[in-house]
């Protein structure tokens, strides 16, 4: 495969200027999630181009390409992007900044669809040299729950498909430019979202007894739920993170009501359950007289799993293309992804991408000055497209 690794180092590097133009444009046009029309139809417009002819849509936004292999081969494999933007208003320091206000590619999905888009274009003008199936998959909603990858498990064409492997790279600023990060078995944590709402009777502060006291019931609760959570385990990760919590009231008024918000995070499936029962029957405790407290817990994401054998293919490939001194083992992630949907019922790779600059400081992603060192983005078509082949072989 040596002399087919060249071949693909010389495209990667020889399309790396409209790996660039892609991206530049892509981040001047974020939606959100479910919402990517403009993107959809982008995709769909360069995939054309490229030669494509098998493009079909797949949950609403998404756009899904085949390519088969001139060779004979069985294997068939899924290479995947994310199609959404967040709600983040960007600063218009960049020369491709968002246009669309209140609205930026802060989690690096620009630079995903555009190493795709370069990848397959790569693996068109390979396919005389490597048999099997390759589908490009664009995905909506990564961002916003259900989930957009829940969407495409629904929609019936992975079960059609039957893939041996469904691949994803994502953008790591925490890690060097051009360094690629694996890890083995469960790498990203399950995700819920928790809503409770806390009613009852409010009044003038001034008059205790004349009203119920829901902050003080809400301050309560939330440090109850934080300690039993936190006594729960001791060897599995388990975060409960509160993040907003609306008592509009004034300081002689107590509100009838606080809202409270919150995610629940885990790596255990059983743990996850138990945490969910544990936190309704604290609710349920919490209630006094005259005061409801009611409870939604939105079941979010669940654990990613990579599949083993995959992680120890794409390690070896990596080492090949880029050098073993380019290579990181990465630690868990409290973090979620929706692509662990698709790690619940087929063979998955999910890696990193390092994407920090030398010499510079970390964009963090979700974050309103995130950017990415666009040298990169080669490396994560040559590493792409190689872990690809090899799979494919």
């Amino acid at each position: 495969m040596s002399g087919l690794l060249s071949d693909i180092a010389r495209l990667s590097k020889q399309y790396q200027s409209e790996t660039v133009k892609i991206r530049r444009h892509i981040h001047n046009y974020p939606e959100l999630s479910y919402k990517e029309f403009s993107t959809s139809e982008y995709i769909r417009r360069k995939l054309e181009d490229i030669g494509l002819t098998d493009i079909r849509n797949i949950a609403g936004t998404g756009i899904i390409a085949h390519l088969k292999g001139q060779k004979e081969g069985s294997v068939k494999i899924i290479l995947r992007a994310e199609l959404d933007a967040l709600p983040i208003e960007e600063p218009g320091h960049l020369p491709f900044a968002s246009k669309n206000k209140g609205l930026m590619h802060a989690c690096g999905h620009d630079s995903h669809m555009a190493m795709l888009l370069t990848s397959a274009r790569v693996l068109f003008e390979l396919q005389n040299s490597f048999g099997g199936d390759i589908y490009f998959l664009f995905q909506p909603g990564e961002e916003l729950a259900p989930g957009g990858a829940s969407l495409v498990m629904q929609d019936g064409i992975l079960q059609e498909i039957n893939p041996s492997a469904i691949i994803a790279q994502h953008v790591l600023p925490e890690l060097e430019s051009g360094k690629t990060g694996f890890r083995s078995g469960k790498y990203m944590a399950s995700s819920d979202e928790i809503y409770i709402d806390i009613t009852g009777k409010g009044g003038h502060a001034a008059l205790p007894g004349s009203s119920t006291d829901q902050i003080t019931i809400a301050s309560s609760l939330i440090c109850e739920l934080k300690s039993a959570v936190r006594n729960l385990t001791d060897n599995i990760p388990l975060v409960l993170g509160i993040g907003k919590f609306i008592a509009d009231g004034a300081t002689n008024v107590i509100p009838g009501k606080v809202h409270i918000e919150g995610t629940l995070r885990t790596f255990d499936e059983t743990l996850r359950l138990k945490t969910h029962s544990l936190i309704k029957k604290i609710c349920k405790q919490s209630e006094e007289k005259d005061v409801e407290v009611k409870l939604e817990i939105r079941k979010g994401y669940p654990v990613l799993i990579n599949d083993n054998k995959l992680v120890d293919t794409a390690i070896k490939v990596s080492e090949k293309v880029n050098g073993s001194d380019m290579i990181e083992m990465l630690d868990l992630r409290m973090s979620s992804e929706d692509f662990a949907f698709y790690s619940q019922s087929f063979p998955v790779l999910f890696y990193r991408l390092g994407t920090l600059a030398p010499g510079d400081s970390i964009k963090h992603l979700h974050t309103s000055d995130f950017d990415i060192h666009e040298p990169a983005m080669e490396t994560g078509v040559r590493t792409l497209v190689s872990i690809a082949l090899e799979v494919l072989s």
